[in-house]
């Protein structure tokens, strides 16, 4: 199969040997041997090793066969409608993808790999973020990542190969939803069965089915500093039950996902000179921003990246949960946010200028603070302890301004001003207020709110922009949806059949799988888009063309030259 696949795809360098080759070859007889390994794929189910390599090697024996048939029976040819429906009825399961060869368009069969061998997060992270300035600019990032997406796949494949694994990471979405289901049925419970009844006296015996209590440290609404907490017994043994359930969920959950993508681990490398004097990476002029991470791979993942810190707080806290009755599990409820994409793109929008940020906050402190030093030095006595309003010390008058720096006063701290009651205070007053307005609440918070809805507003562009450009041209071809429906080609067709971008990633899969083993040899054809791949030549790749696309301009043709004959 491997000799006739490449005598015929070397055609055109050695004259009429494919013709020839096509004319001595007995379909028929082929199709026979095709038949003859399906019956042994169909048969033979032993888990020896021997029938193993035996179904290997039937298979194919199969594809390459099919393969042969198309290379035999071209697009226009007679039968090449009974070969497509041959290899579709097939249980072998064939992708297919269009490359550029020899100046011509040739179609490429290959077996699928296992089915959702790339991650969904993986898809999504290359969609969103593939460079689509130029056709050049997608097809070799599109490249870089499927470089990247390759050692995912293996790593995959390589866990997908030990059962235990196997069944572990197929379930990661199922641990997901326990540890938020399982926060949230404690919770309920909480709010069901969590009554403060207001007795400081813990030798009070509660009602009714409920024979302990719980003490609550710093509660004063009752008078006391400690006020009792009457649950119910059954309420307990369910804690128990739900927390150590919560438990192992999270550490399944988190033992999947280090188990899934420890070989994207990274340990970051901060750009001092980035973050100091402005100077950014030529990465981050690629993107379009300024990292002071520096990272050479897209699907890298830093070590201290906040879902691993989060990870260590939902274990410590279901420890704690189960400790203390339950209430801690009210900070699992948070997990919804990694959950949804939706959410998690909001809080990437609110710290997408996080460096801008750091910048704002220091100084909204320093205003305070200079607040805090005018009111201790000349108006600390207007200060009204009886109200929370300390500023017996720099420091007392410091937090004070903090606090009330939060509050909603239009502008001013609204102090009691215990002591400036007269009229002439007031100019004084609407001073200070002013300033700490213009100051404070215009060039501080207002400044903040602009930076994260700049935020927000240029991710919302970029996707945007991503999805108009996903939606209008082909990310292989570069030809609009508009020009093939002008041709009378379906575009859901050709993005999903034709040019489908991750049937690409599933052939380089397949060729760099095969070039380690000894017996699945590539055809010439293969080889050569191999070689361009691992070179970083985006040559193969269609450019403005596709075999239907060329087909409709042919029959077009034919259509007008028909009418002037007729004419």
């Amino acid at each position: 199969y491997d000799v006739l696949i490449t005598l015929l795809e070397y055609d055109e360098k050695i004259p009429d040997m494919g013709e020839k080759l096509s004319d001595a070859m007995d379909i028929d007889e082929l199709h026979n041997s095709i038949s003859e390994h399906l019956d042994i794929l169909n048969t033979n189910k032993d888990d020896d090793k021997s029938s193993a390599d035996l179904r290997a090697s039937s298979f194919m024996a199969v594809f390459k066969g099919y393969n042969v048939m198309k290379k035999m029976c071209p697009s226009n040819g007679e039968n090449s409608d009974a070969v497509d429906q041959t290899i579709e009825d097939s249980p072998v399961q064939v992708d297919s993808v269009e490359v550029l060869w020899h100046n011509s368009l040739e179609k490429v069969y290959f077996p699928s790999p296992p089915k959702d061998l790339i991650r969904r997060r993986i898809k999504d992270e290359m969609l969103w973020n593939l460079h689509r300035k130029t056709l050049a600019d997608k097809n070799n990032d599109f490249l870089n990542w499927s470089r990247e997406i390759l050692v995912d796949m293996k790593h995959v494949s390589t866990l997908r190969s030990v059962p235990i694994i196997n069944n572990l990471i197929r379930l990661e979405f199922f641990w997901d939803w326990c540890v938020l289901l399982l926060a949230l049925a404690i919770q309920i419970w909480l709010i069901y069965d969590l009554k403060d009844y207001g007795m400081s006296d813990t030798s009070v015996t509660c009602g009714t089915g409920i024979n302990t209590h719980l003490h609550w440290v710093g509660n004063t609404s009752g008078g006391g500093d400690d006020q009792m907490v009457c649950v119910s017994t059954l309420y307990f043994t369910a804690n128990t039950v739900l927390g150590c359930l919560h438990l192992i969920a999270t550490i399944l959950l988190t033992f999947t996902y280090c188990i899934s993508n420890y070989q994207r681990f990274v340990a970051p490398k901060f750009d001092w000179r980035g973050f100091i004097f402005g100077k950014s990476s030529e990465r981050a002029h690629a993107h379009g921003a300024r990292p002071t991470l520096v990272t050479t791979k897209r699907l890298s993942i830093f070590i201290n990246c906040f879902y691993h810190l989060w990870l260590i707080i939902m274990i410590v806290f279901s420890v704690l949960g189960i400790q203390y009755y339950g209430t801690l599990f009210c900070i699992h409820l948070l997990h919804i946010i990694p959950m949804f994409d939706l959410l998690t793109r909001v809080i990437r929008g609110a710290t997408a200028n996080q460096d801008q940020l750091l910048v704002v906050f220091p100084f909204a402190l320093v205003i305070i603070y200079i607040y805090g030093m005018v009111h201790f030095t000349v108006n600390r006595s207007s200060f009204s302890s009886s109200k929370m309003e300390y500023c017996d010390s720099l420091w007392e008058c410091f937090t004070t301004a903090i606090r009330y720096s939060f509050r909603n006063s239009n502008g001013g701290h609204n102090y009691s001003w215990t002591d400036r009651t007269n009229f002439s205070d007031q100019w004084l007053r609407i001073a200070m207020d002013a300033i700490f307005w213009l100051s404070y609440s215009i060039v501080g918070i207002k400044v903040v709110t602009a930076i994260i809805y700049d935020g927000f507003t240029s991710q919302k562009k970029e996707r945007e922009a991503a999805l108009k450009d996903m939606n209008s041209e082909c990310t292989i071809c570069g030809i609009t949806k508009d020009e093939f429906v002008s041709e009378g080609i379906d575009w859901q067709t050709h993005i999903h059949y034709e040019h489908n971008i991750w049937h690409y990633v599933n052939l380089f899969y397949y060729l760099t799988q095969n070039t380690s083993t000894r017996t699945s040899k590539l055809s010439a054809l293969e080889s050569d888009i191999l070689l361009k791949f691992q070179r970083e030549d985006i040559s193969f790749l269609p450019r403005k063309t596709s075999i239907s696309m060329e087909q409709a301009k042919r029959a077009a043709s034919e259509r007008q030259k028909n009418k002037v004959n007729t004419f």
